[in-house]
């Protein structure tokens, strides 16, 4: 993932650019316009790490005299394309580059200069370096929007992205379903924590009884142990669907990932995996609708 796509007229800078990105390792793509954009984005976007454009460029291969608006149609061909791929704007003229940062301000823009294409190359590392895992959270947008709203541990994004890049490289062991109930099992507690799950459905030391709070959050009756007597919750939490996979991810990544004799193969690991993903969108969503955040 070290090839770099550049949308820029001129040829003598492409000639240039594509030296030193050859001397930091990476592979440069080019074209000259937005339609040579459009061509390139779809056939190999998966191979990118980022895309640099020009500001004011061609439309198509074949114009001549490059246009001001070409920065506003890519910007919005990507955003309507590919939303959220990385990206970085690139110019040679001082009042373009003040412009596009009045207007673009959560562009990330840099002038044609030695400095400043230190800087680029920086960032290009960055988007080489990570470029596993900015796809895969261009691909599950949704889930890990749960992570910027600080309703789970940040460093729980980290041990997610890896459990989708385990499924996508379908290289799961049993002890992996442990990082998935983890992860379930720190929804549970942020839900306690809102008055929403009883304390009597946590265990010693604060982790929830999942089989307990799967019945409490479904609405039905929870029969407590030693005499703790029987509890049912004033109001269903759980969508039905949520509820049942809720269930599944719970039988499966308690029995999965302890010592298990019979054969499991990657599809019972997708599963559980794209279960937690669907309990992550509800309880984002849930926490947005309930608690404003």
């Amino acid at each position: 993932m070290n090839n770099i796509l550049l949308i820029d007229d001129r040829a003598d800078f492409i000639e240039a650019f594509t030296e030193d990105c050859a001397a930091k390792g990476y592979a440069l793509y080019s074209k000259r316009s937005l339609a040579g954009l459009k061509e390139l984005m779809p056939a190999i976007h998966h191979k990118l790490a980022c895309v640099i454009l020009d500001i004011k460029c061609l439309h198509t291969e074949d114009q001549e005299i490059e246009d001001p608006s070409f920065i506003t149609s890519a910007i919005t061909y990507l955003d309507q394309n590919f939303p959220k791929f990385p990206r970085l704007i690139l110019t040679g003229d001082d009042i373009e580059y003040e412009q596009i940062k009045k207007y673009y301000r959560y562009e990330d823009v840099f002038l044609k200069t030695t400095e400043d294409k230190d800087r680029l190359f920086v960032k290009i590392k960055y988007y080489v370096d990570n470029s596993d895992e900015l796809r895969i959270k261009r691909l599950n947008p949704e889930v890990f929007d749960a992570f910027k709203t600080g309703l789970i541990a940040e460093f729980k994004e980290t041990t997610l992205y890896r459990l989708f890049k385990i499924a996508e490289d379908e290289s799961f062991e049993l002890n992996h379903f442990n990082s998935i109930r983890e992860i379930l099992e720190d929804i549970l507690i942020w839900i306690n924590a809102k008055g929403k799950l009883p304390n009597s459905c946590m265990m010693y030391g604060g982790r929830p009884n999942l089989e307990w709070s799967y019945r409490y959050l479904s609405g039905l009756q929870v029969d407590l142990p030693n005499g703790g007597g029987k509890i049912i919750a004033p109001e269903v939490i759980l969508p039905k669907h949520v509820s049942r996979t809720l269930e599944m991810v719970k039988q499966n990544s308690s029995i999965l990932s302890h010592s298990y004799s019979d054969k499991v193969t990657i599809n019972a690991y997708k599963a559980t995996l794209y279960g937690l993903a669907e309990i992550l969108i509800w309880y984002k969503d849930y926490a947005k609708s309930n608690f404003g955040l």
